[in-house]
């Protein structure tokens, strides 16, 4: 081993500094393509189940729905669409509000929460008497669906 170490001139030190930059955009790059794939992943599996079920047509036209769960399931997803749009869209840019959700209004994610819970349990209840055992995978995979779908949306962030 050498007494001494050579010193970085100037050049070397901002050609370092340029390499790890270019190393974090490329692996932030790699990321975002990643993000992506799965949520297409996740799209093109529900739209799969939505067409292979029959779906729409089922749960409007089936004797077989439980229609008194199935209504109430509609009214928590109303509910829940209305908040989502006061949060990405009247939030940000019809109030001009920068402060963060958790801080302008903390009860929304909360809310939320329970409400797409209780949605979920709703849309068992009455989906179960038409699929049976396969109702939880179904719901699933139009539920990640629907939320991966938010990643190809321009205006949330």
């Amino acid at each position: 081993m050498p007494a001494y170490r050579r010193v970085p001139t100037n050049e070397e030190k901002t050609t370092a500094a340029a390499e790890k930059q270019q190393r974090q955009q490329r692996q932030k790059t790699v990321e975002t393509i990643s993000t992506k794939i799965h949520a297409l992943f996740w799209c093109i599996l529900a739209g799969v189940t939505l067409v292979s079920t029959d779906f729409l047509v089922v749960i409007f036209e089936s004797d077989k729905v439980n229609r008194l769960y199935f209504n109430l399931a509609l009214v928590c997803i109303a509910i829940n669409t209305v908040i989502g749009f006061y949060l990405c869209i009247y939030v940000p840019y019809i109030a001009r509000i920068d402060l963060p959700w958790e801080v302008y209004c903390p009860r929304m994610i909360p809310a939320l929460t329970i409400i797409g819970t209780l949605c979920g349990v709703l849309l068992l209840k009455a989906l179960w008497p038409v699929w049976g055992f396969l109702t939880p995978l179904i719901l699933t995979s139009l539920g990640m669906g629907a939320m991966f779908s938010l990643h190809f949306m321009p205006f949330c962030p």
